[in-house]
């Protein structure tokens, strides 16, 4: 094998096998009776993202193209719930998926995202770990306590 050729890790090579099963998995779970066949089916669709996303099985593009599409057919084929035995149908399952784009929130998440992207090319994140490592410590676990230690006395300190 050629240096230049780098061996796929186990997540990347089955990681969308491994999603699809977890998927499987929970939907054979029986429905709870207080979560609606909705809400069962999108707990289905979370496991099987975080596990995309963690394997880093496909790209995030192909994975949110795929996350959108099992919405779609997944909340288009549970029974809707305004109309007692009719499906919800895909168009509807889509509206409900996105409707959380809607929100401010998003905003936040994506602008969060650009943040993190430009401090890690300009390599101001590199720059503030090696100033906290300096000012702290090495060891996570004594920064954790440090910094827990200094934000109860800041704490005390306004609250007096």
């Amino acid at each position: 094998m050629d240096k230049s050729e780098k061996k796929e890790s186990f997540g990347k090579k089955y990681g969308l096998i491994l999603a699809l099963i977890a998927m499987a998995i929970v939907y054979l779970f029986p429905t709870p009776v207080d979560l609606p066949t909705q809400g069962h089916r999108l707990i289905g669709i979370l496991v099987f993202a975080v596990i995309i996303w963690m394997t880093e099985g496909v790209s995030y593009p192909v994975s949110a193209f795929v996350i959108v599409t099992f919405m779609a057919f997944a909340l288009g084929m549970a029974p809707d719930p305004a109309k007692h035995g009719a499906l919800l149908g895909t168009s509807k399952a889509l509206q409900m998926g996105l409707s959380g784009f809607s929100t401010t929130a998003w905003a936040l998440v994506a602008a969060a995202m650009f943040l993190s992207a430009g401090m890690m090319i300009t390599g101001l994140d590199k720059r503030i770990a090696g100033y906290r490592t300096k000012r702290v410590g090495k060891n996570l676990y004594y920064a954790c306590i440090k910094g827990r230690i200094r934000g109860i006395l800041k704490y005390a300190r306004v609250a007096l």
